[in-house]
């Protein structure tokens, strides 16, 4: 197709390049704010409308495939506004449905309006399924090339999309895997068991979720109905391992331990006093004991995990922590059977279903990588591109940047909600301690509620609960021991309280701080690694925290313990602290994550080719396996 022009004939390329280039004048001689106040329709119009017009009016796709490349371009190489990008990326979609061959261009655009503007994320990816399907739908008509290209992005799309809603524990539906199946099994037959399966789970998620509801209308309808309600509770705290939604069918007709567990499960022990710790983990080990073999492991968890908080929080040496202590050592060796048992499975379905040739050699680069990529390699630069930006901002969200450096932290269950780990405010702490008592005023007794001074409420819900990876909590205050970096220090004493504020303090309104005082000393022979507080103006023997130019406690989460160098006999290793603030605002996006990779001696083409590899192994963990081989498997050596 030929333009007219003043000065005779140009071909439709050269005038889409002039035109590109108008636009970029006229959108750098503007103010961004300028830019994104006007319309940006009127403005596609005024430098594309004719193009687009043009091109939209033949049957010759050459113009559309051409004004889509000469698009995304735009929206790639400038600096655009956001507002602009979005209606270029509508317009490529468009070009691309009419010219399945402009499908890559389509991809890029999108991804880029995605990027700029993540409200538009659902409708952007809509769209661009839409350009994908059609692609692959025309491409397997007789185009292998286009098939595979489009089918190939197509089946990736759709695992992401599966990924993050997994991710998020959100539904999949059924149909969307249906749909993944069908393509895998022309583009890549070795994901389809893997699928295959998954879809049975969404399946049976369905079916569970059809039972439920059929449940809850028969209790409806006969609120005595006892064998109704133990099904639901069972449904939901075992199957779900969802107490929180079990507690709604507890009532009339279950025996006592159940009822009298049940409201403290929904709180995930929130509140309890030790004793009611104790008995909620038994009753859980119990409940485990009973359950079907696959999910006996979520409920010795869940006994686990009440049974170590009271260990906590309990200082006397009874029968009641000797309960604790052997109980938890008996559900370790109950989840290593059933870990062992799983993992064999796994691994037995990874033999089965992989590939039986030779390991594929590793990708270029210094070194050699040392995981072992059972499976097909991706090497084609466009594609490693893109998964690499799908991987980037998955496994992104699990780190956090500290200083010149990045750090994992997958197994932080954050939660700003709430001061520390314990997963208690301040009033509900202020609200458990609260007691009654019986004070007598000459012949007369009266009964006064009794609330606890706000700095033991604040002590009890605020201080760190344990030094172990996953908790987070405020510290008073720690001493400096060495400055590593510009964010990264060693620190010694380590203190939930300063005993020197309060010992003049009448022991009723000291009771909670003497016990964090008590748990502290523990601390004391211990280093600590803490990351991401500025070091720009500390000093070796300074105490930072409350007493030093923060002036206010610090809020740290457990990352890991890592090995100490130079420590003595008792100080092998040491814990390693973020603070709580950068897991909320330094989580590591796409351009970061490259760096990280390099800090790690690992290409993008490594990184794609480990998710890949992880995903193949265990998808319910493919993230977590994936981080552990970035930090320590996956980096090459010579």
């Amino acid at each position: 197709m030929r333009i007219a022009t003043h000065t005779g004939w140009i071909s439709h390329s050269s005038a889409v390049s002039i035109l590109l280039a108008l636009m970029v004048v006229l959108c750098a001689a503007l103010p961004v704010h300028a830019a994104d106040d006007e319309d940006p329709n009127k403005l596609f119009e005024s430098v594309y409308g004719d193009a687009y017009k043009a091109a939209l009016a033949t049957t010759d796709k050459t113009d559309d495939i051409d004004l889509a490349n000469q698009l995304r371009d735009a929206v790639t190489k400038f600096e655009l506004p956001t507002s602009l990008i979005v209606v270029i990326g509508d317009r490529v979609c468009t070009l691309a449905e009419r010219a399945p061959e402009a499908h890559l261009a389509a991809v890029a655009t999108i991804d880029k309006v995605i990027e700029k503007d993540p409200t538009k994320k659902a409708f952007a990816n809509k769209r661009l399924m839409a350009v994908l399907t059609k692609a692959y739908a025309l491409g397997r008509a007789g185009d292998t090339k286009l098939r595979d290209s489009a089918g190939r992005i197509l089946l990736d799309r759709l695992l992401a999309d599966i990924d993050e809603r997994t991710a998020q524990k959100k539904p999949v539906p059924p149909d969307m895997l249906d749909e993944a199946i069908r393509v895998a099994r022309v583009i890549d037959p070795k994901q389809v068991t893997d699928l295959e399966a998954r879809r049975d789970q969404a399946k049976a998620s369905s079916q569970m979720a059809q039972l439920i509801d059929g449940l809850e209308k028969k209790l409806e309808a006969n609120p005595n109905d006892v064998e109704t309600r133990k099904k639901l509770i069972d449904i939901h705290l075992v199957q779900r391992d969802a107490p929180d939604a079990a507690i709604w069918f507890n009532g009339p007709g279950l025996d006592d331990t159940t009822r009298a567990m049940l409201p403290l499960a929904a709180k995930d022990g929130v509140g309890a006093t030790p004793k009611q710790l104790t008995d909620l983990a038994t009753w859980y080990m119990q409940t485990g004991d009973d359950a079907d073999k696959s999910y006996k492991a979520a409920m010795y968890l869940r006994s686990k995990k009440y049974f170590d908080r009271f260990l906590a929080e309990y200082d006397k040496n009874d029968l009641l922590k000797a309960k604790a202590t052997l109980s938890v050592a008996k559900i370790d060796g109950l989840l290593k059977e059933y870990q062992t048992q799983a993992a064999d499975n796994t691994n037995s379905n990874t033999t089965n279903n992989s590939n039986t040739t030779d390991p594929a050699p590793s990708n270029t680069g210094v070194g050699k990588l040392t995981v072992e990529i059972k499976g097909d390699t991706i090497t084609e630069p466009e594609r490693v591109e893109r998964l690499f930006s799908q991987y980037a901002r998955l496994l992104g969200r699990e780190y956090v940047k500290a200083g010149d450096d990045y750090m994992p932290i997958n197994h932080i269950n954050f939660n700003r909600l709430y001061p520390s780990s314990k997963q208690e405010t301040v009033a509900a702490v202020t609200k458990r301690l609260t007691k009654v008592e019986l004070v007598r005023d000459g012949i007369i007794t009266r009964r006064v509620t009794v609330k606890p001074v706000p700095a033991e409420a604040q002590a009890v819900a605020m201080a760190l609960p344990n030094i172990t990876p996953g908790n987070y909590g405020y510290v008073h205050s720690a001493e400096v021991t060495k400055v590593l970096g510009p964010e990264d220090m060693l620190v010694k004493e380590m203190w939930l309280v300063d005993y020197d504020t309060i010992r003049g303090t009448d022991y009723k309104h000291r009771v909670q701080r003497d016990k964090l005082y008590r748990q502290q000393r523990g601390f004391d022979n211990k280093v600590f690694r803490i990351v991401g507080h500025d070091t720009k103006n500390v000093t070796v023997g300074q105490r930072i925290g409350m007493t030093g130019s923060r002036g206010k406690p610090l809020q740290l989460a457990i990352i890991k313990t890592e090995d100490n160098p130079g420590g003595d006999f008792f100080n092998r290793t040491r814990t390693v602290a973020v603070l709580a603030d950068r897991i909320q605002v330094n989580r590591v996006g796409e351009e970061e994550f490259a760096k990280l990779l390099d800090k790690r001696s690992l290409t993008k083409t490594d990184l794609v080719n480990i998710v890949m590899e992880a995903r193949r192994e265990s998808f319910r963990e493919y993230v977590n396996k994936s981080i552990q081989r970035v930090e320590a498997k996956g980096a090459r050596v010579n």
